[in-house]
């Protein structure tokens, strides 16, 4: 299928397990930098290339049923704890350029993952994570993001 770039007024939707959040009193209140490290290889799996999500505008709907749309085309079991987490792509870029990384959001559709979106431009998984662009990608997470306990 076709891949296209998500024009920068759109947004990445990702899925952050509850390891990837900050608790205080069982309140999610922001997102670990390392949550957006691409994996390195492993027996089982190659090094990621780039940042897996779904296009959030893909869905037709309001807010809460283009994110419950995009929960049921995430391949992961989501526990009530986990969250999803909107980044507009244009301020992702600007993360990027903000630290001299040309990010790119493409609409990567899969057969059964309609809104497949991959964020390249990353270091791949096994390289040297840049930190700064991994606390700037938490910080636009940390601005809109909700627990799945709560969308259902």
């Amino acid at each position: 299928m076709k891949r296209t770039t998500l024009d920068t007024k759109q947004n990445f939707l990702r899925h952050l397990k509850k390891k990837d959040l900050v608790w205080k009193d069982n309140v999610a209140i922001d997102v670990f930098p390392d949550a957006f490290i691409l994996k390195a290889a492993s027996g089982q799996y190659e090094a990621e290339s780039w940042l897996s999500g779904q296009h959030y505008e893909f869905f037709p709907g309001d807010h809460r049923e283009r994110l419950c749309a995009c929960c049921h085309f995430i391949p992961i079991e989501m526990k009530k704890n986990d969250a999803l987490c909107k980044l507009n792509v244009g301020a992702i870029k600007d993360a990027g350029k903000a630290r001299q990384k040309s990010l790119r959001v493409l609409h990567q559709p899969e057969v059964d993952e309609p809104a497949y979106t991959g964020v390249h431009g990353l270091p791949r998984g096994g390289e040297q994570p840049d930190g700064e662009l991994l606390a700037l990608l938490a910080e636009l997470a940390k601005a809109d993001f909700y627990l799945i306990r709560d969308l259902f």
